[in-house]
C-alpha cells in the first residue's frame, strides 16, 4: 500500500503514457480461454503488437523472455501472434520446467530456455544477438526489479544497437484483486523510476495502460471466486461443514492445493 500511494507523483517527463483497450469486450469476457480478463487482454495487445515493423526496426528478432515459466507465451509469440516473425526465442526462469520445454524445443528448432540460479546469473544467460526483451507477469515476482533493469541498461549500453523492450506487469488496482500476489505492484511514479535509467538517453518508453475499465469483470471473474474458495476451506477447517477441495474457478480450472502451485496474472486497469 506504502509503495502504491502518491501514484502520479515525481513522474518522469520523459516517459510517455497512453491506452490500449480492445473493442471486442464480450470477447474478452465469454472467451472459453482457462485465464483472467487481464491475461486475455494481455494476449490480444501481443497479437496486435506491430511484429512485421518491429522485424523491419531491427532486422532479426531475437527474443528473451524473462520468466517465461513453462512456456505459455513461446508457442502463442512464435506461431499466432507474430506469424513466424520472431528469428529466436530464449526464455529464463529460476524454476525449471524441463518437461514442457523439451517439449517445445522438440517443435521449436529455434526455441531454448536457460535456467537461472539468482539475479546475478542474468546478465550471463542473454544470448549474444538479443534485441528484443519482453516479460509477463513475471517482474511483480523478481525481488530486485531495479537491478533486474540495471542489468538490461547495461547489456543495451556495450550492444550498441536498437533494442526493444515490452514488459507486462499489474498496477496498484491489482492488489485488491488479486491481494498479495507478488512482491509489489506498479504506479506511474514507480514506473518512472525504471524509465529513468534509459530516458536519460536516447530511449524512448512508452506506458500502456491495458484494459481500462476491465476492473468489474476481473473481480466478478477471479476474486471473487479466490475469495469464495478460500472461505470454504477456512470453513471447513474450523469444522463447519464439508466441502470438495477441488472447487473449480471460472476458467481457470481446478486451483491446486499445493505450495508450488501458482496463479501468476496481471492487470493494468485504470486505477
Amino acid at each position: 500500500i506504502i509503495n502504491n500511494s502518491f501514484p502520479k507523483s515525481m513522474i518522469d517527463p520523459n516517459l510517455n503514457i497512453t491506452s490500449f483497450l480492445s473493442n471486442d469486450l464480450d470477447s474478452i469476457q465469454n472467451s472459453g480461454e482457462r485465464s483472467t480478463p487481464a491475461r486475455r487482454i494481455s494476449n490480444i495487445f501481443l497479437n496486435t503488437f506491430p511484429w512485421e515493423r518491429i522485424k523491419k526496426e531491427l532486422g532479426e528478432i531475437n527474443v528473451v523472455d524473462i520468466g517465461c515459466g513453462a512456456g505459455y507465451l513461446t508457442k502463442r509469440l512464435i506461431d499466432e501472434y507474430s506469424n513466424e516473425q520472431i528469428s529466436t526465442y530464449t526464455g529464463v526462469d529460476i524454476y525449471p520446467h524441463y518437461e514442457d520445454w523439451f517439449k517445445l524445443q522438440e517443435r521449436y528448432p529455434n526455441v531454448k530456455f536457460n535456467v537461472i540460479q539468482s539475479q546475478e546469473e542474468f546478465l550471463g544467460a542473454i544470448p549474444e544477438g538479443t534485441n528484443f526483451f519482453m516479460s509477463q507477469s513475471a517482474i511483480e515476482h523478481i525481488e530486485e526489479d531495479l537491478k533486474l533493469f540495471q542489468d538490461i541498461y547495461k547489456y543495451i549500453s556495450d550492444s550498441q544497437k536498437n533494442i526493444i523492450q515490452v514488459h507486462l506487469f499489474p498496477a496498484a488496482a491489482s492488489l485488491w484483486l488479486y491481494f498479495f500476489h507478488g512482491l509489489r505492484q506498479y504506479t506511474f511514479r514507480t514506473v518512472s523510476i525504471i524509465s529513468r535509467l534509459f530516458s536519460r538517453d536516447s530511449s524512448y518508453c512508452l506506458l500502456i495502460e491495458l484494459g481500462k475499465g476491465l476492473f468489474g469483470m476481473q473481480f466478478r471473474q477471479f476474486t471473487v471466486p479466490i475469495l469464495r474458495y478460500y472461505l470454504l476451506k477456512l470453513f471447513d477447517k474450523m469444522g463447519f461443514y464439508r466441502f470438495p477441495i477441488n472447487y473449480r474457478i471460472p476458467h481457470l480450472g481446478k486451483l491446486h492445493d499445493q505450495k508450488n502451485s501458482r496463479i501468476i496474472t496481471m492487470n493494468l486497469s485504470k486505477q
